[in-house]
């Protein structure tokens, strides 16, 4: 079964070229996108992916808290920080969040296929809340 991802990024272009990358990778299934912190939070609430690709810079709400409201929820997904802005500070803040990983943008195409590779032969997340 593929992962049902979700992605959140204000960068349409890249946006574009992360789904397009995603769609050659058969674990992978992009449900869903978006370009602004609060509807994301609404259609991945609606859709229930698997994981959640996550920005940090959006044009509403900061993608750490976007994270931190999804790690509150009963059953939330994994998220994967993919963001350029990777100093020690944001990648201390996605671990306090529950990141499955922080991925520079830069890496993507070497660092998410086995990222994703290996979030999909885990088990299904338990509900721990």
């Amino acid at each position: 079964m593929a992962l049902r991802t979700f992605l959140v990024d204000d960068n349409l272009t890249f946006l574009t070229a992360v789904c397009g990358f995603l769609a050659q990778l058969p674990e992978v299934d992009v449900i869903g996108q978006s370009t602004r912190g609060v509807d994301a939070l609404e259609q991945i609430e609606q859709c229930k992916p698997d994981v959640v690709l996550l920005d940090l810079a959006l044009p509403d709400v900061n993608g750490i808290d976007v994270g931190l409201t999804l790690s509150f929820w009963k059953q939330p997904p994994h998220i994967i920080i993919l963001s350029m802005h990777d100093s020690a500070g944001y990648v201390a803040m996605a671990e306090k969040l529950g990141a499955l990983a922080f991925v520079n943008k830069a890496d993507f195409v070497s660092e998410l296929p086995v990222l994703l590779g290996l979030l999909a032969t885990r088990p299904p997340r338990e509900t721990c809340k």
